[in-house]
């Protein structure tokens, strides 16, 4: 989220915006190949990188916009 300011709200009609959780859900072990696993170090960097969840609580935290 390159200007999170700009955004009151978001709707999603896939939401698979919290890449670090998904894994705890019903189909979450199948996707572990194709998306990674926080179970290494390696595997969750790959996670957080496509997190778009925490990626914006970040970037609403570090510029104050929500």
């Amino acid at each position: 989220m390159r200007r999170p300011d700009l955004w009151a709200a978001m709707a999603i009609q896939v939401p698979t915006v919290n890449g670090t959780r998904n894994e705890f859900g019903e189909s979450g072990p199948i996707n572990v190949p194709e998306f990674g696993s926080v179970t290494t170090e390696a595997r969750l960097h790959a996670l957080l990188i496509i997190d778009a969840y925490l990626r914006f609580r970040e970037a609403c935290r570090t510029r104050r916009c929500c």
